[in-house]
């Protein structure tokens, strides 16, 4: 992100609780007001906040499953240049292997297992990796309108 200029950044540390997790919701909101022209911007707040909430859920409910003093640091991201909304999670929880998840069948009601399909159909790129113990998403939706 060095090359490409940052209109604004929100820099949160939460509990892993998915109370908390709401908060992400509510700044994905505070940085889309400075895209002007934004397309539908409800529906485009809406993906992002349903996206972003379904991967602190899963880090919550699988990547601290039994924890109770997890946390979660959140980074967001308005970029222009290309225009794009960046969501940087980092959590200390078990490792996560995506390539083990199985796309969902789409042809009967399963009660779980849409979440990543889900994240991977309403953003542009997601990245997972774990180094030295800790596990990183960017999560990338790029944006229409004027920055």
């Amino acid at each position: 992100m060095d090359t490409m200029e940052v209109i604004d950044t929100i820099q949160l540390h939460l509990p892993a609780d998915i109370e908390q997790i709401r908060l992400v919701s509510t700044c994905v909101s505070q940085l889309l007001t400075h895209v002007k022209r934004l397309p539908e911007p409800e529906v485009a707040a809406y993906n992002i906040q349903l996206a972003a909430q379904e991967i602190c859920v899963n880090i919550v409910t699988h990547a601290y499953a039994g924890v109770s003093n997890g946390t979660i640091q959140v980074t967001l991201t308005l970029l222009k240049q290309p225009n794009q909304l960046v969501i940087e999670l980092r959590d200390t929880g078990q490792p996560f292997q995506p390539e083990a998840v199985p796309l969902p069948n789409l042809e009967e009601a399963e009660e779980h297992g849409y979440g990543l399909f889900l994240v991977r159909e309403l953003l542009d790129d997601v990245h997972y990796e774990h180094r030295n113990g800790v596990n990183y998403w960017r999560l990338t939706k790029y944006l229409q309108g004027a920055l």
